[in-house]
């Protein structure tokens, strides 16, 4: 069951609006895990003597094939823009009111999305036996759907809490203790692991001191 996760941390007011209107909420949904998180989305990267399209440019550009299959939820080519530019400005916005925002976030690698897994499931049954798979699982790709048909998944302040508190009893040399070299070259997935369990502790320690939402999706 190995795939990319992507988690952010949000404002509790921005995961209300895209909550609340479906443009926008399409929009988050689709974009989600482009480019280097979704303060990139509006981002055109210069390699070598050309500038690549930022995902927002790719996504408009592919959007006549998609539209039926979300349900045409925009009327026109403009009412498509007018979100793209509306969904810019609120992006800048929360880099404007908060900057480290942008550092609340978690990608986990294919194949190490399963390895940390592991890892939180063996050292539950060590310090938290109560706990099981589930909330392994829950923490590494659950959440709430934000809607029955979509993938994007979130983490309210509350259910941010829980996790942060159990990861907080958790050293990262804790987890990394359970590393199977049998099964994973140490070379690579030792230090692959270790940075993304750091962002992964970090993500919902400081997103639940802000009581702040994490949104999530499996890619």
């Amino acid at each position: 069951m190995s795939h990319s996760v992507e988690k952010q941390a949000v404002p509790v007011e921005f995961f209300e609006q895209i909550h609340i209107d479906k443009k926008l909420q399409i929009l988050v949904d689709q974009l989600w895990g482009c480019g280097n998180g979704m303060f990139s989305w509006f981002t055109r990267f210069p390699i070598a003597s050309r500038i690549l399209p930022s995902p927002i440019d790719e996504f408009k550009e592919d959007y006549k094939a998609i539209a039926k299959m979300l349900g045409n939820p925009f009327e026109s080519e403009a009412d498509l823009e007018g979100y793209c530019a509306l969904l810019e400005q609120k992006l800048e916005q929360l880099k404007a009111d908060e900057p480290f925002l942008i550092q609340r976030r978690v990608h986990f690698d294919t194949r190490t999305d399963e390895q940390i897994y592991s890892f939180l499931l063996e050292e539950l049954k060590i310090k938290f036996p109560t706990l099981d798979a589930e909330f392994a699982h829950t923490a590494i790709w659950g959440g709430e759907r934000i809607n029955p048909a979509s993938n994007l998944r979130y983490f309210l302040p509350d259910e941010v809490n829980v996790i942060a508190n159990v990861l907080s009893q958790i050293e990262l040399d804790e987890l990394l203790s359970h590393f199977d070299d049998l099964k994973y070259d140490s070379n690579y997935w030792l230090e692959e692991c270790r940075k993304t369990i750091q962002a992964f502790k970090t993500c919902f320690t400081e997103t639940s001191e802000r009581q702040q939402v994490i949104l999530t999706k499996t890619i």
